[in-house]
Parts: C-alpha cells; sequence; structure tokens
C-alpha cells in the first residue's frame, strides 16, 4: 500500500541515486509539463547523505522527504535517518532536517511517510522501543519545532514487525504492511487508528 501524494499540475519530484568516490549523493529531479530541467538537489553528509527512500511533494512547491541513512543518530554507523524539508526560493529549494533519528528511542532507517490534509506527517520505521518496527506522527508546534508522537511499536508475533508501506484514509487511520508476523510469521496487514 502506497499513498498517493499531490503534487501540482505542471511538475513532480523522481528520486536519481548517484554514486560518488567517497560518499552516496542522492539527487531530486524536477520534471515539468515540457520536460526535466537542469534544477537538481544534492543531499551532502552528515545530515541527509545516503539513500534517499521517499519525496512527498505538495501543491506549494515543498517537498518532504525522509533518508534511509544520515543524519547525526549516533546508533547507526551512517547515521539512522533523517525526515526533511526542501522550501522552493528564488535559487531553488532550501533545505532543512525536521528530525534525525536514533534508532533505540525513535527508530532507524525509515522506510515510507505519507501526509494527512492537516500537514502532519506519519512515518514508519525499523527499531523503536519494542526493536520490531514503529510507526511516528510528527506534528508543527506553536514554536516552529516539529514534533513527534509514537502512534505505535511493533513486537513481532500476531501484532507483526517491520513496517514498510503505510497510507493514510480520511479519518487518519493508518493502513499498512509489515514483514514479520501473522500466523506463519510472512507478515500482516494492519490498521493503526485513533483513539
Amino acid at each position: 500500500l502506497r499513498a498517493t501524494s499531490t503534487a501540482s499540475p505542471n511538475s513532480a519530484a523522481t528520486r536519481t541515486a548517484q554514486t560518488g568516490a567517497a560518499q552516496y549523493l542522492n539527487s531530486l529531479r524536477e520534471t515539468t509539463a515540457s520536460g526535466p530541467n537542469q534544477r537538481f538537489i544534492a543531499f551532502q553528509a552528515p545530515r541527509t547523505a545516503h539513500t534517499l527512500r521517499k519525496s512527498f511533494p505538495m501543491a506549494t512547491g515543498t517537498i518532504f522527504g525522509i533518508t534511509g541513512q544520515g543524519g547525526i543518530g549516533t546508533k547507526c554507523g551512517r547515521g539512522c535517518g533523517t525526515l526533511f524539508e526542501l522550501s522552493p526560493s528564488a535559487t531553488g529549494y532550501t533545505e532543512s532536517v525536521l528530525h534525525d533519528f536514533n534508532e533505540l528511542l525513535d527508530g532507524y532507517e525509515p522506510q515510507d511517510l505519507v501526509l494527512d490534509g492537516s500537514g502532519n506527517i506519519f512515518v514508519s520505521l525499523l527499531g523503536g522501543v519494542g526493536g520490531k518496527g514503529v510507526v511516528l506522527e510528527f506534528s508543527l508546534a506553536s514554536d516552529g519545532i516539529w514534533q513527534y508522537t509514537t502512534l505505535y511499536s511493533f513486537t513481532g508475533g500476531d501484532g507483526g514487525g517491520y513496517p514498510y508501506y503505510i497510507t493514510l484514509d480520511s479519518s487518519d487511520n493508518v493502513y499498512g504492511t509489515a514483514a514479520e508476523g501473522g500466523a506463519k510469521n510472512k507478515g500482516v496487514l494492519f490498521e493503526l487508528s485513533p483513539e
């Protein structure tokens, strides 16, 4: 299950992975109805280098995304991943790292993200307190800082483990797939509902 993202009528974001001699670099290439232009956004170490997992373009031109590595999380060899925002400017885009993941505290290697109609960001990750994955919700606080709430920590077994793809319905119920768990330990389809 992959969430559908909403982009402006004449542009979309595509992912292009590039390998450098000393590090992995990732770029977003903007395309328009008339074809690709020459604006590239390169992510540099240490904050957002490595493994661009997913980007979510908005109608406003802002792009939210996740990287599977990079960031300043100390529990992973190349960083535990980031949640980032790219804001359009006169000269291209301005990058802001909204969150650095740190394995046991809030998960590592984010797998998927989706936004609801209010601009809240939902992210699935590996690790977390239960060790089998976690789903987080990020909301922008009044002080301008993105804060997260743990919606569910996976522990394996019937509840599943290692969540990957997630999507939302209009009531912010989260639906997703987990690679582990279930009767035959082949994975589960799950729903997380607000209490």
